[in-house]
Formats: structure tokens, C-alpha cells, sequence
């Protein structure tokens, strides 16, 4: 990484860059900060850090210069390879499955500043350490005053990777802690029914994330699942290797590695710091000072694992047989370790059969909960307890379903809708008039009619679950003779988005929607620009993120205001604008290159929650 830096400090996605275009962001080329800190941990060598050390500071001064009032655009690929909607599809179209790219590369930003201010401290540059520590808090209030909904406690839109970078970047105020991880566990456990639902990015952190905030059984039943999505699927359809997708048995081989272990994301690192309990301690590097801390949970029954560190073997090695806990460890000569063995509560601990408090090596520190820890020497040690208490997480609700989805409408014309959950136990309560549900809302019955612009919002409860995540639907209603979006199409392969004055246009038509589902389209290779008026009814700040594979710019009144240009993956990019109340000129410029199509627009303000624009507030004429 170091040789395919860059004069002015940028590091490439991929190192060497042999693509022919070339491309940076905060997510991926961060590895460089990543490994050499990843190298001090395991290893105790800092000769990588104090050798690449002017490299980073190049790179984040590079990168820095990309920050627009604390938030960093910088991110490609976006949470690559999120589990899609249907089997078939590469990439997802659905917006509410995509973690804006904006929030991943601000994120990622303050992250690795963050671990800049440790290197800093490390070779004892202070003044460098606390110009990092000072850019990384203030990026984190502007990353909360930009992506932290404090009504519902979620962040962006609600995605799973959203929230576990919130937690596993410890960016969350401490107040709203707790909503996070509800929505967290209720997307997992109520929306997903116990599967996964990250892609890439948000899964270098989930399982460990999933322990940390108490809910080691969520990450189990995720690591032990055996159908789609997740790690078991792909065993059971014969697999050998991660594949890049995890419909990677039904996904276009256009774009479907079979030997992709990035996809494996911490599940590894769990199986050994989680569930073995073998770490280092981040003070005291190289593993000359070990955390035992094993996790019991679902239906394990023993665990068994070694780990040839740099200053030796550790070994840890539990079972769990009519309720008593069993753990024998070895800690490397010349190490130390902190030992915490579980406890059913503040029973008696013991050590080959003797109190473990008075036996050689071993000096009891304190109780915590359902834990007694213990600082021993090197040596190989046999504990014993009366057991582990494990606190279950309480379930989700399945979430309800609202249909017909997707539904443009005439006016006029009077629509059915139905709402359904797949628990027949639950309680589904609704609105709508587009605000939130809570168990006082009127209780679903029966089908019901509408016959205007309506935000439907359901939400189901059961006793002894916590209520399911919030969906919604929006129903929009549509004038024919006013309402409508020109489109103009141009074939080419293109890397970047062309320059349209300079093009004749192979086709036109109108459609209702910013996206590409009701156009005829070319298999690759194509260039769209959309045209059309937005209405405005209250003056304010709002804000508009378009989600792209391949490339993608918005303008509002002729003024770029998102660039999302240039070959990446699935990714949304998002700015704000003030606008007056009234119909503003709205336009938006697409290009596709190969493998997946997809496209969005939505938008977000102080009174309307993040959603795709609706088809009753675009106009083919301002007057």
C-alpha cells in the first residue's frame, strides 16, 4: 500500500491499481491504518507504525480536504454485497437496504482519526494526537446532527450496517445507546427473522458488536443459521470457500466470486475472542498480557481452541456438563492474563479442585456480574464454577406487511390496502397520516380504502416480544395531464457521466419515478438524464440522496448539489439544500457500465422521515 501511494498521499481501493480507472475513499484504503494497528496489537512491533507514520499523515491530510462541514463523502463500494431482495439480483434497488455512502466514509473517517491519535500518542507526538482527537470530535457531533433521528434512536435509514458502525465506532450519545440496539436487534431478529442483513462493511464488525452490547445469543443464532442469508446457506449449497454474494449460488456470474473471505467479516475474531475468550489487552500489546473471557451461549456446550500467539501457545478450553462450568486455560511463559470465569453469582470459584483465591499464581481481583475475575501468571490453571447465567434476548415481532407495495395511482381512483405479519400472534396497529405507530393506535382488522396521498405505517406486537421494526408504505396519487419526469437515454460505454450537450439522445419518454424500472433499457452500457419540477410546500432545510450503481449527479435549480460520479458499486451520497416554498427545477444524470442497475431518489426534512420522492410532487411544468 505504501509503494502505490500517490505524490499527493492518495491511497488506491486496491493496491496495486491496476483498473483502469482509479479510485479512493475512506473505507478500504483505511487497511493501511487498519493492519499496521491490527501488527502493534498481535505482535507488540511498532516499527510499522513509526515507519509508515508520514504515509498516514499524508493520507488523512489527502482525505481531509474532501470534508464538507465534518461529514466525508468519501466512500465507493458502500456496504458491498448486502443481502438483495431477490435471489437473482447482484445488487439491491431497495434504498431502505442501502447504508448511504456518506455516512460509511464519515464513519470509517472518524475511526481511523481516532487510531491516528493513538499512533500519535505511541511515538509521542502530542500536539499531532490532539489535532486528531479534536477533528474526530467534531466530526462525530456533525455526524449525529446529520444521521441521528433522536425520535425513533436510528440512524440514517435504519439499515443494520448503520447502526452496528454507530455502536462498534462508539459514535452513539450515550442516552440514545440503548434505541440503537433495539433497532439493531429488531431489524435482525423481527425484519430479517434471525438472518443476516449487512453486506461487507457492516460485517467486519457484527458479531462482536452483537456481544459487546450484551447480545452474544443474537450473534450465535446468526453463526449457526443455515438458510438464506448467511454463512450455513452457503456450506449447505456445497461451498468451500466465502463467496462474494451471499446469493451466490443464483446471483450473475457477471459479478460473483466464489473465494471472497471478505464476506466472512469478524466471525473468526468472534469464534476466538468471543466465544474461546482468548484477546490481547489493547494496553499491553503483543499478547504479554492476555483477557480471558469466554462467552457461553445458545446451546453450546464446550468450546476448544489454541492460538499460537508471538510469545507462545494460549489455549482455552470450556464445558458446560449438568450445570457446571469447566475451563482450563494455558498462558504462555513470561505473560500474565486477566481471567474472568463465569458464575451463576458470587458462588465459590475453584481452581484443580481448591478454592481459586488461595492457590499459587492466582490472585482474585472482583466480583462482577455473573463474573469473577482473577489476574494469574503463566501457567496452565483448571477452573471450576457452578455454572454460567446467560440473560436471553427478549424476541421481535415479526414485522407486519403492507400490500400492495409500489403502487402509483391516478386520481380519482379508490386502492385496498391489507396488512398482514407472519405471526398469527401478533397485533398489528396502524396510521395514516404519515406519523408514528404506538400500541394506542387503531388496531388492523380488515382490509381498508384509500383514495388520496396516504402514508400507511403499521407495526406488530405480541406479549413477552418487543414490538416489530416500523414499515410503511407510500401511496401517491398522480395527474396524468401534470405530473411526470422527462427522461432522455444515450448508448455508450462510458467511465464517468458524459457530457449530454454533446450527445444526441437515442430515446425519450416520461415516467412518474426517479429510477429504472419503467423504462426499456439496454442489458449495459447506457447514459440517463431526468428532468422535472419538484413542489415545495414548506420553506426549510431538506435534504436529497441519490443511491447509484454505476454513476449519478443531482442538481436543484441547475446547481450541482450530489456528485456520486464514476464506476462503484451500489452507494447513496446525500446534501442539503435550503429551499423556498414552490416548484424548484430537479434533475438527475445516471450512467451504467455493467453488472447491476440501480437508482433512487429520496429525500428527508425536518417534517418528512427519509423516503423515495413521492410521484405527486414531481411536475413536468413549474407553472
Amino acid at each position: 500500500m505504501s509503494d502505490a501511494q500517490l505524490a499527493n498521499g492518495s491511497l488506491p481501493d486496491i493496491a496495486p491499481a491496476y483498473w483502469p480507472t482509479y479510485s479512493d475513499n475512506t473505507t478500504w484504503p483505511g487497511t493501511f491504518i487498519f493492519a499496521s494497528d491490527m501488527l502493534y496489537s498481535k505482535y507488540g512491533d511498532i516499527r510499522t507504525i513509526e515507519t509508515h507514520y508520514p504515509e498516514m499523515q499524508k493520507w488523512i491530510s489527502h482525505m481531509s480536504q474532501f470534508l464538507n462541514e465534518g461529514i466525508m463523502p468519501k466512500d465507493t463500494y458502500g456496504d458491498w454485497c448486502v443481502p438483495p431482495e431477490d435471489l437473482k439480483l447482484i445488487n439491491t434497488g431497495d434504498p431502505l437496504r442501502v447504508t448511504s455512502g456518506a455516512y460509511i466514509g464519515t464513519a470509517y473517517f472518524i475511526f481511523e482519526l481516532r487510531m491516528m491519535q493513538k499512533f500519535a500518542h505511541l511515538l509521542g507526538k502530542e500536539a499531532d494526537a490532539s489535532g486528531y482527537a479534536k477533528t474526530a470530535e467534531e466530526m462525530k457531533l456533525a455526524f449525529n446532527n446529520k444521521f441521528l433521528n433522536q425520535t425513533e434512536g436510528k440512524y440514517s435509514n435504519n439499515t443494520c450496517t448503520a447502526n452496528i458502525l454507530a455502536l462498534a465506532f462508539d459514535l452513539v450519545p450515550p442516552e440514545f445507546k440503548e434505541k440503537v440496539v433495539n433497532n439493531l436487534l429488531a431489524k435482525m431478529l423481527g425484519e430479517n427473522a434471525t438472518h443476516i442483513g449487512n453486506g461487507l462493511i457492516g460485517g467486519q464488525w457484527l458479531m462482536r458488536t452483537l456481544t459487546s452490547t450484551g447480545h452474544a445469543d443474537v450473534a450465535y443464532a446468526l453463526a449457526s443459521q443455515n438458510t438464506y442469508p448467511s454463512w450455513g446457506y452457503m456450506v449447505g449449497k456445497g461451498a468451500t470457500t466465502i463467496w462474494e454474494l451471499w446469493n451466490g449460488d443464483h446471483g450473475d456470474p457477471g459479478m460473483n466470486s466464489g473465494n471472497h473471505v471478505m464476506l466472512l467479516g469478524d466471525l473468526i475474531i468472534w469464534y476466538y475472542e468471543s466465544l474461546a475468550g482468548i484477546k490481547a489487552d489493547p494496553e499491553i500489546p503483543g499478547f504479554k498480557h492476555i483477557l480471558m473471557r469466554p462467552t457461553v451461549t445458545g446451546d453450546l456446550t464446550f468450546v476448544d481452541a489454541s492460538y499460537k500467539s508471538i510469545t507462545g501457545t494460549i489455549k482455552s478450553s470450556w464445558k458446560l456438563s449438568s450445570g457446571e462450568f469447566d475451563w482450563k486455560i494455558t498462558i504462555p511463559a513470561n505473560c500474565s492474563a486477566t481471567v474472568f470465569v463465569p458464575t451463576i453469582n458470587k458462588e465459590e470459584v475453584t481452581e484443580g479442585g481448591h478454592l481459586a483465591a488461595n492457590r499459587e499464581g492466582v490472585r482474585f481481583v472482583r466480583w462482577e456480574d455473573q463474573v469473577a475475575v482473577f489476574e494469574v501468571k503463566s501457567g496452565s490453571y483448571s477452573f471450576q464454577s457452578k455454572g454460567a447465567k446467560e440473560i436471553p434476548t427478549t424476541p421481535y415481532s415479526n414485522s407486519p406487511v403492507i400490500a400492495p407495495a409500489d403502487t402509483i395511482l391516478q386520481s380519482g381512483n379508490r386502492l385496498k390496502v391489507t396488512i398482514s405479519c407472519p405471526d398469527s400472534a401478533t397485533v398489528i396497529h396502524y396510521t395514516t397520516d404519515g406519523s408514528q405507530v404506538a400500541e394506542y393506535s387503531p388496531v388492523y382488522n380488515q382490509p381498508f380504502e384509500i383514495s388520496a396521498n396516504t402514508i400507511v405505517r403499521a407495526q406488530a406486537f405480541r406479549k413477552g416480544y418487543h414490538p416489530s421494526s416500523q414499515v410503511k408504505e407510500l401511496y401517491s396519487y398522480v395527474d396524468p395531464v401534470k405530473n411526470g419526469i422527462s427522461w432522455e437515454l444515450f448508448p455508450g460505454e462510458f467511465k464517468i457521466l458524459p457530457d449530454f450537450n454533446h450527445l444526441k439522445p437515442e430515446r425519450s419518454g416520461e415516467v412518474y419515478r426517479f429510477g429504472l424500472k419503467k423504462i426499456d433499457l439496454p442489458k449495459f452500457n447506457f447514459a440517463l438524464r431526468f428532468s422535472t419540477f419538484i413542489q415545495i410546500d414548506k420553506t426549510g432545510k431538506y435534504t436529497f440522496y441519490v443511491n447509484s450503481n454505476d454513476g449519478s449527479k443531482l442538481y436543484m435549480d441547475g446547481k450541482l448539489l450530489i456528485d456520486n460520479d464514476g464506476e462503484h458499486g451500489v452507494r447513496e451520497l446525500s446534501n442539503s439544500v435550503n429551499l423556498s416554498k414552490g416548484k424548484h427545477l430537479i434533475g438527475v444524470d445516471y450512467f451504467q457500465t455493467g453488472g447491476g442497475k440501480a437508482l433512487t431518489v429520496s429525500y428527508s426534512s425536518d417534517e418528512i422521515s427519509y423516503q423515495l420522492i413521492p410521484e405527486s410532487v414531481l411536475f413536468r411544468q413549474k407553472n
